[in-house]
């Protein structure tokens, strides 16, 4: 029963969530309130695996961010040592259409996901799209 009514909560929010521009509620509020309610649930249904459960989640979640905080720092060593400048010049000075230009990022990305993680080739992949995007329409 306690599966059953977590789903349903789960579901709920979810919808809730996916419907934020014509609810106007925030995505952040809606995520914890889930997260609270669905933790409560676990805690009243009086399972003794509580501590068990937590020590888990937080492991989860802590390597989550360590990852995330060493790619976004590895982003940020390219950025200061030029990386994005010199491909961005040399894609501004071959006049490539968007198309082209989409093709060539392709092609870097998969060049880059061989020696870098995906989540970290997707950050730097990113950067240089950014960086693409505000300054060639600008």
């Amino acid at each position: 029963m306690l599966k059953i009514i977590s789903l349903i909560i789960f579901l709920v929010g979810y919808v809730i969530i996916s419907q934020e521009h014509i609810l106007k509620i925030s995505k952040t509020a809606i995520s914890l309130l889930l997260g609270v309610s669905l933790w409560m649930l676990v805690i009243v249904s009086g399972q003794n695996n509580v501590d068990h459960a937590l020590v888990e989640s937080g492991a989860e979640i802590f390597g989550l961010v360590i990852f995330l905080l060493s790619a976004m720092t590895l982003v940020e060593i390219l950025t200061h040592y030029g990386l994005f400048d010199v491909i961005y010049t040399k894609l501004v000075h071959m006049r490539l259409k968007d198309k082209a230009q989409c093709v060539i990022l392709s092609f870097l990305t998969f060049i880059f996901s061989a020696f870098l993680d995906n989540l970290t080739t997707t950050n730097v992949l990113g950067v240089l799209v950014w960086f693409l995007q505000f300054s060639l329409h600008a």
